[in-house]
């Protein structure tokens, strides 16, 4: 007969090697959860964009977020899916603090009466592009995506 208790150091030491193997690491992908750069607004050149360090703030889902120069703008979005490559949005009311800055106002405006207009999204890798019903759009870039 064999004495499998000469083998059990062995079997000790290979379970507890398993043991320590580290699992792969899984990073889930944000989806519209993350703060995301203008990169084209209708009416406004990138250098405006720019300029205003106009971001959209959607990390905080289904409480969202935006600055366009000046003021900081508040919504709230629902019938949103975030992780999802497209789909509708449901944008409410926008309210913004009340400072007055000469050359951003118009962004902001813009920003203000037009936004809530945009209820479809596509999210294609680092890039977030917004549509209303008249085609109109407004491309985003991820601010995180370097």
């Amino acid at each position: 007969m064999t004495d499998y208790r000469a083998l059990l150091p062995l079997f000790t030491y290979l379970g507890l090697l398993g043991a320590c193997a580290a699992a792969p690491e899984q990073v889930a992908e944000p989806g519209l959860k993350r703060v995301w750069m203008v990169s084209e607004w209708p009416g406004f050149t990138r250098e405006a964009l720019t300029a205003a360090q106009a971001r959209l703030d959607l990390s905080a889902l289904p409480h969202g977020g935006a600055y366009m120069g000046c003021n900081r703008l508040m919504f709230q979005v629902a019938d949103v899916h975030p992780l999802r490559a497209s789909g509708s949005l449901n944008i409410g009311s926008v309210a913004a603090t009340r400072m007055h800055c000469p050359g951003h106002m118009d962004l902001e405006q813009a920003f203000s009466q037009h936004f809530r207009r945009f209820q479809h999204y596509r999210l294609s890798g680092h890039r977030l592009t917004l549509e209303d019903a008249e085609g109109n759009t407004i491309r985003l870039i991820a601010e995180d995506w370097d």
